[in-house]
């Protein structure tokens, strides 16, 4: 009985901290810079934490956000990458330095579940640069020149694997990550009142599509664009942050079982915190043998791990889905489409000219 209860207040806790996504807005402050936190519909949560040491020794702070689909935020800034977990804390510096092939800034980010063969990698541009996928520890992995669009914040498309892009005087265009070009037909126009200079642009990753992107004004917007363009807001981000310096946004969502909410993540069947090519021997164990499991991983729950179709079973039942939740890198929900084949050749990249002088980002 007390196990039952338990989980019924595990259930209850995860249902009401992540039934619906949040976003935390990077401040570049008076003070100690920070990320607040952001409902769906425009207002704070209450919630604040400090960017990490790094981001506090730069003028300007975090750029851009962006989460993978197992539980993190990850900031861009001059002088690297950080990771937080999903409710801001925990910050920890994990790429120092500049961006390579002549990026410079982590400015405009998107978390790109498959890239690096399935490790994961970012998709990075700076204003008028060129745009490079890199892997999580920096390096360099292929790269574009510049097509022609200055770019502030990036956002990874979950069922196409391609990259939208803030763009401009506050447009939002899909650029095809097979060929850096932008893609004919997938400008939405801006849908602030009075665009300007563009900040962060996040997905949501909950399956449907939808982004929020932010404004650098007077005062700093932030609004959500679903997957026709439309556009819902604007909602100012000074009232919560009492800033106005607001740069960077990034869309907190954790796909789960609400009795997974402390122990595990759906289709990480090796407990590793990863959806990667490591989970597809012990996915198939836990299918065939449950024990075997169980005993190998002892500190995870097997229902969390290998019910990738959340019927509370594991069985036969959970294997197209599971391959769909290693490739798109979330359990899936509702039929997204796995991504293409990437070729990973690194290409010659170009640095393009200087970003335009009447960017308010620019130091």
């Amino acid at each position: 009985m007390r196990n039952i209860l338990c989980l019924l207040v595990i259930a209850a806790i995860a249902t009401q901290a992540h039934a619906q996504p949040t976003f935390w807005v990077s401040t570049r402050g008076a003070g100690p810079h920070h990320i607040d936190e952001f409902n769906e519909d425009g207002t704070g949560t209450g919630n604040a934490f400090d960017q990490v040491a790094g981001a506090q020794a730069s003028a300007w702070g975090y750029r851009d956000g962006m989460a993978d689909r197992n539980g993190h935020l990850y900031w861009g800034w001059d002088g690297g990458v950080a990771m937080h977990f999903m409710d801001g804390s925990g910050g920890t510096q994990i790429i120092s330095g500049s961006a390579p092939g002549g990026v410079g800034t982590y400015r405009a980010m998107a978390y790109d579940p498959s890239g690096d063969r399935g490790n994961g990698s970012f998709w990075v541009q700076s204003f008028t640069t060129g745009m490079c996928e890199v892997t999580m520890t920096g390096d360099l992995i292929r790269s574009w020149p510049n097509n022609g669009t200055v770019v502030y914040g990036f956002a990874f498309d979950d069922f196409d694997s391609n990259v939208w892009a803030h763009e401009g005087l506050g447009d939002v265009v899909k650029i095809d990550v097979t060929t850096g070009n932008t893609i004919p037909s997938t400008r939405f126009p801006s849908g602030f009142p009075n665009p300007g200079a563009p900040g962060g642009l996040s997905g949501f990753h909950d399956g449907t599509g939808r982004m929020a992107a932010l404004m650098q004004g007077s005062p700093d917007l932030w609004g959500i664009y679903d997957t026709s363009g439309g556009f819902t807001g604007p909602y100012d981000v000074e009232i919560v942050t009492g800033e106005n310096g607001n740069l960077g946004i990034a869309g907190a969502f954790f796909d789960f079982h609400p009795r997974c909410f402390f122990v595990g993540i759906c289709g990480d069947t090796n407990c590793d915190g990863l959806y990667n090519g490591g989970d597809i021997d012990p996915f198939f164990v836990a299918l065939a043998q449950p024990a075997v499991w169980v005993a190998t991983y002892p500190n995870c729950d097997l229902v969390c791990a290998a019910d990738i179709n959340g019927d509370g079973l594991v069985n036969g039942g959970d294997i197209d889905p599971f391959f769909v939740a290693i490739l798109l890198g979330v359990c899936p929900s509702p039929s997204p489409i796995p991504p293409p084949a990437r070729d990973l050749q690194i290409t010659d990249f170009n640095r393009p000219a200087n970003p335009p002088a009447n960017d308010v980002q620019s130091p």
